[in-house]
């Protein structure tokens, strides 16, 4: 299980019971709050490493850590000037980790704390200073509790998702933009079909038009019928009840749009899939735009659903001219028609 909070300490090797007093703090709160991973330079293995230990802790700071808590009195070391740098530019570019900063007021006329606070001050940072270690320890389980708090609102309210979202592990801005998609091609399939071209309604009109009595064709729409008498050329339009619905539900579609919501579902997860550099950044870009394409047609499936191109207008304006339908004729054999 996921730590509650994941916390590295970083101090000068004097500082041993400083440390302790952070470990202390977070054993403390884990009785409230569950598992807090605290991590100093001593937990980390003394074997040689191929990059260096500092490079260890770096990497521990920039990926895992939600907290780092930085402690000087008196002296300022270099390597732990170069984690604080570290950790104070993965903040500006991701967000975390955290940084709090103590000092020893009792080592305050030190001119590396002296340089450190001038430093923090320059780039708009606060620290606190601390008189004794029993202030420091009130201090810090003042702020971790804090940030327990803090970070246990933002679980419980993930942008207010709803239930079927928080099962799916979608964020609310992926699903609106991959709605979003979706009604651009609702929209751009409805003007596509609003200005189809005579072609278009020649197979629509082959397909769907129906052999009557003394050889006439008839082509049904919800509210009228077309016959065409082949004899005499003529074109007549008779009104009839709408009896039929002008959506076109068929499982064929339905399953289409089953399909591309569930293919969408998926490629949005991949979209957090856990893969390092380049690789994660190609995957994701790659599984966003696939998502996007599914869901702008979704869109155009659900529009022409809703909205059958075999009723639009557009059939009606060609179906009115009695030269289109001996074009239309002409295409295919009367056998082939249903």
């Amino acid at each position: 299980m996921k730590p509650k909070l994941t916390l590295f300490v970083a101090g000068s090797k004097e500082l041993k019971e400083e440390r302790m007093i952070c470990r202390s703090v977070c054993n403390t709160l884990q009785n409230q709050w569950g598992t807090i991973l605290t991590r100093t330079f001593e937990d980390f293995p003394e074997t040689i490493s191929t990059e260096g230990h500092q490079n260890e802790y770096n990497l521990f700071i920039r990926d895992e850590a939600d907290v780092v808590l930085f402690i000087f009195s008196g002296k300022v070391g270099t390597i732990t000037i170069s984690e604080f740098r570290h950790a104070y530019q993965s903040f500006t570019q991701n967000g975390h980790p955290k940084i709090l900063v103590y000092i020893d007021t009792q080592q305050a006329n030190s001119p590396e704390i002296t340089d450190l606070k001038n430093s923090l001050a320059q780039q708009g940072q606060y620290y606190k200073e601390y008189h004794d270690l029993e202030e420091l320890e009130r201090m810090v389980d003042k702020h971790l509790t804090r940030i327990l708090i803090e970070q246990t609102k933002n679980r419980e309210q993930p942008g207010k998702l709803s239930p079927v979202m928080k099962v799916l592990g979608i964020s609310a801005w992926i699903v609106g933009i991959w709605c979003f998609l979706a009604v651009c091609g609702g929209i751009g399939m409805y003007i596509h079909d609003r200005n189809m071209s005579d072609q278009k309604c020649a197979s629509l009109a082959t397909k769907y038009m129906e052999s009557g009595r003394d050889g006439e064709l008839l082509y049904y729409f919800p509210d009228e019928t077309f016959i065409y008498n082949q004899a005499s050329e003529t074109v007549d339009v008779l009104a009839r009840k709408n009896t039929s619905s002008t959506s076109d539900l068929s499982i064929a579609k339905l399953e289409h749009v089953t399909f591309g919501a569930t293919a969408s579902i998926l490629l949005a997860r991949l979209m957090k899939f856990k893969a390092k550099g380049n690789a994660k950044t190609m995957l994701g870009y790659a599984a966003a735009v696939a998502a996007g394409a599914i869901g702008f047609g979704v869109g155009c499936v659900i529009e022409q659903m809703l909205f059958p191109p075999q009723y639009s207008q557009p059939m009606k304006e060609y179906l009115s001219n009695a030269a289109n339908w001996e074009h239309a004729v002409d295409q295919h054999q009367q056998t082939h028609w249903f």
